[in-house]
């Protein structure tokens, strides 16, 4: 089998599976990727107390559904370019490209990019961006888009940045479309990701997935028609400026201590929280006020030794200036809304100001680095909800980024932390660096598919490798906290673990 891999990123992109139809003098391949179904899920009944949980009816008796391309590759969807940041892409990609092409292919390359970026810009609108599984910045894009009445999605590749594996089982032999100048390390084969969209709604609960319904053309009243032209690549077009929007997702938390009761119901009346069997659904609410009454004075002396309140929002909401001020000077303009699952302000609250202000395009962002169907599958939910019933929305492309876990600037900035405390001891090098994550009950993943754990462990697995990169070599070990309830959680428990190091001499 050939396999196609980026020759910028080394990331695998397609292979001879998928047959290509060369456009714009062969600089583009149109792929066909398809909507297929991987079987049903049964979720069995569990509680995750301190993570967000969904709206709907959870994710039992529906079906898996994943775009092959996407699902194979592990495609990492993209926010969507506006056409100044499109154009600004294709220049520094033609710069970064032609620097690893041989003379002859780098002119042919040259020479069929203003015809290709041309092409791109007339479907702007209706395209979607994916990148390789690193993520890295200067990675190919891969371009997506719904042909008119098309149920499945369509692909775009430039073929100049592809380079041609022979794999062969576990070894492989290369040559390249495009011909480097310099040789490249080879990657193996990519274990396919079993992620998914919930059900026939088409939005993604696991992984970064070609939505279908979902991309639809936003009406443009409400954007700037700008025309410019481009002499490197020789674009000159009328274009629709988009108002971004981009959506943070968090968890919320009590503000004072008399939010602590009703947060907590808010947080257990959730089916993806504590999960009942559909037959006794309608005592979730009874249940959730059972609980939060029950739980709320201990989590008030929490809440109390901390100053009274949680400081997520006050967080969050610095990280959304943060934000903005970030993309404005990469000459992005957007509008940055917060929305909380369990507390104010509530997700619906940040929906009401993305309608109002009128935004063609939004990206999603939950703020948790790992995916789990208890975190950012849950605020997904509630925009899924949304899209069924509003009109606005179910018009809106949307971009949902559902896990950055393996984003270099995250590995680093966390390497970071551990290197400066491990400064701190006489002895740094014999210390243990222990990493305790929030757990969710067993089912989440042996029943449910839940990706929680094996991001975590790949994440785990790439901070370490930053240390030891940087001749950080101690040893470490992961284990999950927070479990309540009668049924199993993520193993090892952290108490536990804390115990049985302590023991140690």
């Amino acid at each position: 089998m050939l396999v196609y891999q980026d020759l910028l990123s080394g990331d695998e992109l397609l292979s001879d599976s998928f047959p290509y139809k060369e456009l714009e003098n062969g600089v583009l391949w149109e792929v066909e990727g398809k909507w297929v179904v991987q079987g049903p899920v049964d979720v069995d009944i569990g509680a995750n107390p301190s993570a967000e949980g969904g709206e709907d009816e959870g994710v039992d008796d529906s079906a898996v559904k994943v775009v092959d391309i996407v699902d194979t590759f592990r495609l990492q969807e993209q926010p969507p370019f506006d056409k100044k940041s499109f154009v600004a892409y294709i220049k520094k990609y033609i710069k970064n490209l032609t620097a690893v092409l041989e003379p002859e292919k780098a002119d042919e390359f040259k020479k069929g990019i203003e015809g290709a970026t041309k092409f791109l810009l007339s479907k702007l609108k209706d395209l979607q961006f994916f990148v390789g599984e690193s993520m890295k910045d200067d990675a190919t894009v891969v371009f997506a888009y719904y042909k008119d009445g098309a149920t499945n999605p369509t692909f775009l590749y430039f073929s100049h940045g592809l380079k041609e594996i022979k794999s062969c089982g576990k070894t492989t032999s290369a040559r390249f479309t495009g011909s480097t100048k310099h040789e490249q390390s080879l990657h193996g084969n990519v274990k396919p990701m079993q992620l998914a969209a919930n059900g026939s709604s088409c939005l993604a609960y696991r992984s970064p997935v070609l939505k279908n319904q979902w991309n639809l053309s936003a009406s443009s009243s409400s954007a700037n028609v700008v025309t410019t032209f481009d002499d490197d690549i020789g674009v000159s077009t009328s274009v629709i400026e988009d108002k971004i929007g981009v959506l943070l997702l968090n968890l919320g938390g009590p503000e004072t201590l008399d939010d602590v009761q009703p947060f907590l119901f808010n947080l257990f009346a959730d089916p993806d929280i504590i999960r009942l069997p559909r037959l006794f659904r309608f005592l979730q609410r009874p249940l959730a006020k059972l609980i939060s009454t029950f739980r709320a004075p201990k989590s008030k002396e929490g809440y109390a030794s901390i100053g009274g309140g949680s400081p997520l929002r006050k967080i969050t909401d610095e990280q959304a200036n943060a934000l903005k001020i970030a993309l404005e000077k990469k000459n992005l303009n957007a509008n940055i809304y917060v929305g909380m699952r369990y507390w104010y302000p509530f997700t619906e609250e940040a929906i009401d100001q993305i309608k109002k202000d009128k935004i063609t395009k939004l990206v999603v962002l939950p703020l948790y680095p790992q995916y789990s169907i208890s975190t950012s599958g849950s605020s997904i939910r509630v925009l899924q909800n949304i899209v069924k019933e509003d009109s606005y929305f179910s018009g809106l492309p949307i971009s949902i980024i559902e896990s950055w876990y393996q984003r270099d600037g995250y590995v680093k900035s966390m390497a970071d932390l551990i290197e400066k405390e491990l400064s701190a001891f006489s002895n740094p090098e014999e210390v243990m660096i222990f990493f305790s994550a929030h757990g969710v009950p067993l089912t989440y993943v042996e029943d449910a598919g839940d990706p929680y754990r094996d991001q975590m462990e790949d994440c785990i697995a790439l901070i370490m490798g930053e240390l030891r990169s940087r001749g950080i070599l101690n040893s470490h070990t992961l284990a999950y906290q927070s479990r309540v309830g009668p049924v199993q959680w993520l193993k090892p428990y952290t108490d536990e673990v804390l115990v049985e190091l302590g023991q140690k001499e």
